[in-house]
């Protein structure tokens, strides 16, 4: 039997430490690349999640992430990037739809408004809150929730419906992120 002997001499602790350096480097470049491309391309993914309880992810994402985004210039609307993330119709002080933070910074929850009226909406897409004119609260059994999140999704389609795909499709990687947040339904 022959014995296996190493040159332990062909190994340095410099090119080690190079490769190593390089490996880190490369990790790094790559982590930077997923979390940019998630956060930009997060309304094509969210518009692709099949969600339980017709849960609707694009508008939280649309709103959470629209400084990442980019957003199509649209006649009839307005971004406003400064403090609260923020949606208006340009033709109308009637309708707009902003985001602030829902208490952890992470998922928020869309404040609307509409005409005289505000609506919190939860990350659950669920009202929670509604108030009149003067901030007088309104009971949500008065208020047809149906109607205001499909007039919300109505106002926000023509920036969704002009994400484009990107160009290395992470889809799987988003819904295991927010697998517990959107709860998607498996294929």
């Amino acid at each position: 039997m022959k014995k296996i002997k190493i040159n332990f001499e062909k190994f340095s602790i410099k090119g080690i430490f190079k490769n190593l350096v390089v490996i880190i480097l490369i990790a790094f470049v790559m982590y930077g690349f997923v979390l940019y491309n998630l956060k930009a391309n997060s309304v094509y993914y969210a518009k692709n999640v099949v969600t339980q309880n017709g849960f609707h992810p694009t508008a939280q994402m649309l709103l959470h992430n629209m400084s990442w985004i980019n957003c199509p210039e649209i006649d009839t609307l307005e971004y406003d990037f400064d403090g609260n993330v923020a949606i208006s119709d340009k033709n109308s002080l009637k309708e707009s739809y902003y985001v602030c933070d829902g208490g952890d910074g992470q998922y928020p929850e869309i404040h609307i408004h509409d005409k005289d009226i505000s609506y919190f909406v939860t990350r659950d897409y669920k009202i929670s809150y509604a108030s009149g004119k003067s901030f007088n609260s309104i009971l949500l059994s008065e208020v047809n929730e149906e109607n205001v999140l499909l007039k919300m999704d109505d106002f926000l389609s023509p920036i969704v419906d002009n994400v484009q795909k990107p160009l290395i499709n992470l889809q799987f990687i988003f819904n295991y992120k927010y697998r517990d947040v959107f709860k998607p339904v498996k294929k």
